[in-house]
Order: C-alpha cells, then structure tokens, then sequence
C-alpha cells in the first residue's frame, strides 16, 4: 500500500547527477506518493513470507514558483535528477525527502513577463530517504 504525503507548501531543491544545474523553487499544493512493492510466498514448512520486489516515488507539485529557468533546463538534461522536497509548515518541524537518480516526467511553465514562474512538476524515482526531527 502506498504512503501518501502532502504539504500545502514548502520547498524543493533540483540539481542534476553531475551537480553542474541547481534550483530552487517555492512550492504550493505538492504531493509525493512512496510505494513498495511486496511479493507474498508460502514456503515448504506452511509459512508466509514477504518479499520486497522494488519501490517507486512519485512527486506531483501543482505549483513551483522561482524567478529561475534552470528547472526548465534540467527537464531537458539527459542525466539524471534528484530532488530534495521539504515541508515548511507553521506548527511542524522542517522534514522532508531526498529522492535519488529520477526523471523529470511532465513540466508545465505559466508566467508573464516580469513576473515569477510558475511550474507544473511531475517526477519519479525509485531511490529516496527521509530526514527530519520528531515532534
């Protein structure tokens, strides 16, 4: 079963496998979805095991707003990605994720000239950790 997150802001980092491209964007409306996935075996004795077949992140950001276009280049880079998404609330601790080797999936650009950018970011992964304090 997955494991849903959502914030209603915080803040990304961007920068690619050979950390050459970083950005940084505000991020409003933002989800990210962990799952892993579970093969059930029943072995010779009558026991059930679990094994673990692989694990997958996925990240959709309704808005990413920054004054930089590097996000746009980094879309378009043919190395990997990776990601830091961290939850900035009032009452919470500063938590978050780092996701590892992933792809930009979808980016979608709305802005006017001399006006902050704004991005539709969809991303995945199959690597990631987790950071932060306890309450």
């Amino acid at each position: 079963m997955p494991e849903s997150i959502s914030f209603s802001e915080g803040s990304i980092l961007f920068w690619t496998g050979t950390s050459t491209a970083r950005a940084v964007a505000f991020v409003e409306n933002g989800s990210l979805v962990l799952t892993q996935g579970w093969e059930n075996r029943r072995l010779g004795s009558g026991q059930y095991i679990d094994l673990f077949t692989g694990q997958r992140a996925d990240v959709q950001i309704n808005a990413a707003i920054t004054w930089d276009t590097t996000i746009q280049r980094i879309f378009q880079s043919a190395t990997a990605v990776h990601m830091n998404v961290r939850h900035s609330g009032l009452l919470e601790p500063s938590a978050g994720y780092l996701l590892y080797s992933g792809r930009l999936d979808s980016l979608s650009v709305q802005g006017s000239q001399g006006q902050v950018v704004r991005l539709g970011i969809q991303y995945h992964t199959n690597i990631w950790s987790a950071y932060g304090s306890a309450y």
